[in-house]
């Protein structure tokens, strides 16, 4: 999910203000089932990626 708004602080320059998030509801996703067939741990989830990320940025153009 990603929000930006630009704002005018001059007539020549621009600055956009951005946020992204990545896994926003924060929900496990598994990253791998790479269990050897006839081993206790078969088709288990052998890890999982990272929770809710969030990031800003701003950029001047000009």
């Amino acid at each position: 999910m990603s929000l930006h708004k630009i704002f005018k602080p001059t007539q020549k320059v621009d600055m956009q203000f951005r946020t992204e998030a990545f896994n926003i509801f924060n929900h496990t996703q598994y990253s791998g089932l790479n269990s050897p067939v006839g081993t206790d741990y078969f088709m288990r989830a052998n890890g999982a990626h990272e929770a809710r990320v969030i990031q800003l940025a701003l950029k001047v153009v000009f």
